[in-house]
C-alpha cells in the first residue's frame, strides 16, 4: 500500500531556509552533541520551526526574513542567555518549558530589526528594578521606560532595539517591544499585544501583557508620554 511520508516541522522550516540552512543545522549540531543539552536542542527546534514566519522590514519596506539570514553563532548565543535566565531568576520557577519558550526565548518579539544583544543589554540597564514580587518588578521597569513620541513616527515600521535606546524618539508600537524586551530580559514572560483598530476610529494601540505561571494576563498601561528630549539618557 502507498505509504505518504510526513514531513515534520522542523524539515519543513529546514527546506525553506535554502542556502542558509547550514546555519540552522549548526545550531542543531552544537546541541546534539551532548545528552545534558537535550532541553537546549529541543528549544533549538522551537526556534526553528517558528522561523519561517519571523521577519523585518527595511527601509524599502521589503520584508527579510529571519530564516534566510540567521547565524548560528548568533541564535546559540541568544538561546544560551534564556538558559541562564531559566536557571538563576527566581520569576521563572514556576513556568512550564512550554511557556519559557514562548515567552522568553524568542530572539525578537515583533518585526522589528534583528538584533540579539538587546537580551544582555537591558538584563544590564534594567536589573536594578527587580524585587522579589514579580508584578512590581514588571511595574517599575515599566514606569522607568519613557520615550518622546512625535506623529511623524507613527507610520514608520518599528525602529530597531539601537535605534530605540540611542535616541529615545518612536511611537507606542516601538515602547511596546522595548518593555516586552526589558521585561523578558530580567525573566519575566511577556507579551506584545495589539489592538489594530478601535470600534470608533482606524486608529490601533499595542501594550504588554505579563504571562502569569497560571496563564492568567496582567496588561501593563503604555504610558508612552511626550517626554524631554534626553529620555534617551534615563534608559
Amino acid at each position: 500500500a502507498f505509504r505518504e511520508e510526513t514531513i515534520t516541522p522542523l524539515e519543513v522550516a529546514l527546506q525553506s531556509a535554502e542556502n542558509n540552512r547550514k546555519e540552522l543545522e549548526k545550531v542543531l549540531c552544537h546541541y546534539q552533541k551532548n545528552p545534558a543539552d537535550s532541553l537546549k536542542y529541543k528549544a533549538a527546534c522551537f526556534l526553528i520551526e517558528n522561523m519561517p514566519n519571523k521577519y523585518s522590514i527595511n527601509g524599502k519596506e521589503q520584508k527579510i526574513y529571519d530564516i534566510d539570514i540567521v547565524k548560528a553563532d548568533s541564535l546559540i548565543k541568544s538561546l544560551e542567555h534564556s538558559f541562564f535566565l531559566k536557571e538563576k531568576s527566581p520569576y521563572l520557577k514556576n513556568y512550564t518549558f512550554e511557556q519559557f519558550c514562548e515567552y522568553i526565548l524568542p530572539y525578537r518579539v515583533a518585526d522589528e530589526s534583528l538584533q540579539y544583544y538587546w537580551k544582555w543589554d537591558c538584563s544590564r540597564k534594567f536589573e536594578k528594578q527587580c524585587t522579589n514580587d514579580i508584578i512590581q518588578t514588571a511595574q517599575n521597569i515599566n514606569a522607568q521606560i519613557k520615550i518622546e513620541l512625535s506623529p511623524e513616527f507613527y507610520k514608520d515600521t518599528l525602529k530597531s532595539y539601537s535605534s530605540i535606546i540611542k535616541t529615545g524618539y518612536g511611537k507606542c508600537d516601538d515602547r511596546t517591544a522595548l518593555v516586552t524586551m526589558a521585561l523578558r530580559s530580567v525573566g519575566i514572560p511577556a507579551a506584545f499585544e495589539f489592538v489594530p483598530y478601535w470600534g470608533s476610529n482606524n486608529n490601533g494601540h499595542s501594550f504588554v501583557s505579563i504571562i502569569l505561571p497560571d496563564n492568567k494576563i496582567y496588561p501593563l498601561q503604555n504610558t508612552c508620554l511626550l517626554y524631554t528630549s534626553d529620555a534617551a539618557d534615563d534608559l
